[in-house]
């Protein structure tokens, strides 16, 4: 992509002009929604009519059978059909839930904070949240909890996501031993964890080739982790991806993009799941690692997309995992509880990580630099 590429792409208004009146204050969101309003008819005039039923007719057409699936489909990234296209029922809430008697199921998320250039020891903050679940052995199980990470970085040429990859993987090797020292305790059978959509690995496409590499080969490691100890384990996100509706635009069934979610509210029924589709991507391909994906229609325009690697596939515990999600989300009312919590355990909050960054600064001793830069430290602190 060029810039060229990006110009023809977006459409730029300007809701304020530079020559306008002073404004002593910070932006507030009122005044906001009054510019954008002024310019909501010429955004009007610009969007793409789509034809959602037309898209949703031809992929019923093009997809229906996966044998008849076109084989030279010339995209970096699209999705392939292996099973018949169809609307897959999953059980009621009470058959799930005795179904997922005497299992244990965890939902894990992240996040990270870095000062980058704006402070001395350059470091990475990673906190990690994780919530599970299990019942029907004994008193059953409930646990939620954060376990943050410090990480001094010594090589700053190092890419802040791998560092936070590298060190997200390094926990969940003991997050794995810790659930696993539950199941034996108290007698557990099987182990779900869920992943949020850091799990999306097709999207790596993007990277550079160097922090590719390393960014799936962790995935692989951690893959490989995960099937060693006979644990379940997707990626459970919402996507804006348009990937089934560029393969319709390609063979020229259509001229316009549609989100997958929007195709997959039609053709599903509420509590039901998609056919399987093997993720090609060209960033998947070079690494040689398969990953497949199912949407699960959890509510009206509610879709989910379930990603897991082949070994979950193969074994066909996918079913597994689809009802272990659509269980969990009816229990979190729209969105899987177990990832809700995880998230709000390891969230860290902008005025957190403002005091994170000062206290830092004033916290480390010795003959090392100790500082936080006067920008960063302007943002924080309003000058009457």
């Amino acid at each position: 992509m060029n810039v060229e590429d990006i110009r023809e792409s977006i459409s730029v208004y300007q809701l304020r002009g530079i020559d306008g009146r002073p404004s002593l204050a910070g932006v507030s969101r009122e005044e906001l929604l009054l510019l954008i309003k002024k310019v909501s008819g010429k955004v009007l005039k610009e969007l793409v009519e789509i034809d959602l039923d037309k898209a949703v007719d031809e992929y019923r057409n093009v997809y229906d059978d996966p044998e008849s699936f076109p084989s030279n489909i010339d995209l970096k990234m699209y999705l392939k059909p292996l099973t018949p296209l169809r609307s897959y029922p999953l059980p009621d809430y009470k058959s799930l839930l005795r179904s997922f008697e005497g299992d244990l199921l965890a939902g894990f998320d992240s996040s990270s904070h870095s000062p980058r250039s704006h402070g001395d020891p350059s470091y990475l903050l990673v906190n990690m949240g994780f919530n599970l679940w299990g019942y029907g052995r004994g008193s059953g199980v409930s646990d939620r909890r954060y376990v943050p990470y410090f990480v001094l970085i010594k090589n700053y040429e190092v890419d802040l996501r791998v560092i936070e990859k590298f060190v997200e993987h390094e926990f969940l090797r003991e997050f794995v031993d810790y659930l696993m020292d539950i199941r034996e305790r108290m007698g557990f059978r099987d182990i779900y964890i869920f992943f949020d959509e850091s799990f999306n690995l097709s999207y790596t496409y993007s990277f550079a080739k160097e922090l590719r590499d390393v960014y799936i080969e962790l995935y692989r490691d951690l893959f490989s982790y995960l099937d060693e100890n006979r644990i379940v384990y997707a990626g459970v996100f919402y996507t804006g991806s348009t990937l089934i509706s560029k393969v319709l635009k390609l063979m020229g069934k259509i001229d316009f993009e549609v989100r997958d979610r929007a195709i997959m509210d039609n053709v599903l029924e509420e509590g039901s799941h998609s056919q399987v589709f093997h993720v090609y991507s060209e960033a998947l391909e070079e690494h040689d690692i398969d990953v497949y994906a199912v949407y699960l229609k959890i509510s009206d325009y509610n879709i989910v997309r379930v990603e897991f690697p082949s070994s979950i596939y193969s074994s066909r515990r996918y079913v597994d995992v689809l009802r272990a999600v659509y269980l969990d989300a009816i229990r979190g009312r729209g969105y899987p509880y177990l990832l809700g919590k995880a998230h709000e355990s390891c969230v860290l909050r902008g005025d957190i990580r403002r005091f994170i960054e000062v206290d830092i600064a004033n916290t480390l001793k010795g003959s090392y630099v100790k500082s936080i830069s006067g920008k960063s430290l302007r943002k924080w602190r309003r000058l009457v």
